[in-house]
């Protein structure tokens, strides 16, 4: 799978995540098992990906999926690789990213 068919298929997540209104608004998921399907491949093309944007954006989106999965600690570590890419590369120091809620990267 390359990173375009992966980013593509992203779209399809929206099916299974939603807004708890009972727990602060906080997104969840109704299917864990297919979550943690998304980061394990996510994790796979981490590990043939040798440009540095498409790092970024792996690991931003597995880091908030872990999110989702409610497992904070692995979200954590995954998004702090984010933000040192940010600190460390000038050309990003004022520039965020986040996923919206089509799951496409956003630039502000």
């Amino acid at each position: 799978m390359s990173i375009v068919d992966f980013k593509n298929r992203l779209s399809s997540i929206n099916e299974f995540i939603y807004f708890d209104s009972i727990d602060y608004l906080r997104e969840k998921t109704s299917n864990p098992l297919k979550i943690k399907q998304i980061i394990a491949e996510a994790e796979n093309l981490l590990k043939m990906t040798i440009e540095e944007e498409d790092k970024y954006f792996l690991y931003g989106t597995i880091g908030n999926l872990y999110r989702i999965c409610e497992e904070p600690q692995k979200a954590i570590n995954n998004l702090n690789f984010c933000l040192k890419y940010a600190l460390v590369d000038g050309k990003h120091k004022k520039r965020g990213s986040y996923i919206n809620s089509s799951w496409r990267s956003v630039e502000i």
